[in-house]
């Protein structure tokens, strides 16, 4: 099959020290199963918000076309700037998209809703099936931003986004999410039930190693040099420092453990919250923050730590984010704050334990529940090992897309 992939946020193979992630995997996937492949992607990156190209491109990556188009970018992930990126990115697409050979199918991803209507109305034209993979639940995460009682004024502001949500929906041959809850999202937009061609597209991960022993051996070394304590009960957390995560129960719950030496917490990643965070646990000699880390430390830390983080804002949409499943690969156990369906999963395969969201007493008990029983601890995290490797393994969940993908356009012929 030729297959289009529409996606603008995710890492691109070009971009060095950045990880690979969903699209970024699967077109490889895609590619070594004997598919053509074509990723219309942004010159702009998403997460270093610099200019990675700055020209249209298509660039041949090892037999995946990268489709480039350049945008003007934007340094904050809810502005204006953002909106008017998305949509002259839409706009390009369905200009240059009808000059390219058509493919077999296309899959376009939420968000956003301006680009995935633009794939749509081009899917129409050629007579190619769309898969739509709904991420996250825009325009509705939006809304949820906004102050206290100004909700129903940023609906009527994001009226045109509601309007494209509703109308790529409805035209898509076939839906697909990272989980049930965000299917039945997209679903309420398509007003129509659940098809045998709709399908859950966990993010999943890698299940093989990344890494040499030797690399590891390196990224571990520094770690040590950062002051993590193999002596300890290390609890690590990997993530943007932002708006989807409720730092302030960790901070407070460690500032009481600093009576009880044996526990670290190291907090990595970067985000507009950084510094606020940093400030706040400034007393806390029991945290560290090392920033933004690379893969191979991110690696190197899941085999020093003994407990992974899942701190989720209490009002986070968030249902199987890709973070839980990497935890899983490194035979963690997790301490999790989000609800539905990974609160499920957690408690179904006792391989978490869950909190509310802003008790950080909660949390505390939940961590020295944790520190004090090692053997409870190690086996929790071997049957969320368990767990991913029989499902959720990037092999698993491509070979299950990829053969929903399939139906699809066998139905549409």
């Amino acid at each position: 099959m030729d297959i289009w992939i529409v996606e603008i946020g995710e890492p691109l193979p070009i971009e060095e020290g950045q990880r690979l992630l969903r699209y970024g995997c699967f077109s490889t996937y895609l590619l070594d199963n004997g598919h053509n492949v074509r990723w219309w992607t942004s010159g702009f990156s998403h997460q270093t918000r610099q200019h990675v190209v700055s020209e249209p491109a298509e660039i041949n990556h090892n037999g995946v076309i990268l489709d480039v188009i350049p945008g003007r970018g934007y340094q904050s992930s809810i502005s204006l700037q953002r909106v008017l990126h998305q949509k002259e990115f839409a706009n390009d697409f369905a200009r240059i998209a009808r000059t390219r050979k058509r493919p077999d199918a296309v899959i376009a991803t939420v968000p956003s809703p301006e680009i995935a209507r633009q794939v749509a109305e081009y899917c129409e034209w050629a007579g190619v099936p769309m898969i739509l993979d709904i991420r996250d639940q825009w325009p509705e995460e939006l809304v949820d931003l906004a102050p206290t009682g100004m909700g129903w004024l940023v609906r009527i502001a994001l009226h045109g986004m509601y309007r494209d949500m509703s109308f790529a929906c409805r035209t898509a041959s076939a839906i697909c999410s990272v989980s049930n809850n965000f299917l039945e999202y997209a679903l309420s937009f398509a007003k129509r039930p659940r098809s045998d061609l709709d399908f859950v597209f966990p993010l999943g991960y890698e299940g093989r190693a990344r890494y040499s022993p030797e690399e590891l051996d390196e990224a571990m070394a520094v770690w040590k040099e950062r002051g993590v304590r193999e002596d300890h009960a290390v609890c690590c957390f990997f993530g943007a420092i932002g708006k989807y995560f409720q730092l302030e129960p960790i901070i407070e719950a460690a500032r009481r453990l600093q009576g009880r030496e044996e526990v670290q917490f190291v907090l990595c990643g970067k985000g507009v919250l950084d510094e606020h965070f940093r400030t706040l646990s400034s007393d806390c000699k029991n945290i560290i923050w090392p920033g933004w880390v690379a893969g191979v430390e991110v690696a190197a830390l899941m085999k020093l730590s003994d407990i992974a983080l899942a701190p989720y804002r209490a009002d986070a949409k968030m249902q199987m984010p890709n973070k839980l499943f990497e935890y899983m690969s490194g035979q963690l156990p997790i301490v999790s704050s989000l609800t539905g369906e990974m609160a499920q999963l957690l408690d179904d395969n006792q391989c978490g334990l869950n909190y509310d969201a802003n008790d950080s007493v909660a949390f505390e008990q939940r961590i020295l529940q944790l520190v004090n029983d090692p053997e409870r601890r190690v086996k929790m995290g071997l049957r969320g090992h368990e767990l991913f490797s029989s499902k959720y393994t990037f092999d698993i969940v491509f070979k299950n897309a990829m053969n929903s993908i399939q139906a699809v356009v066998q139905k549409n012929f």
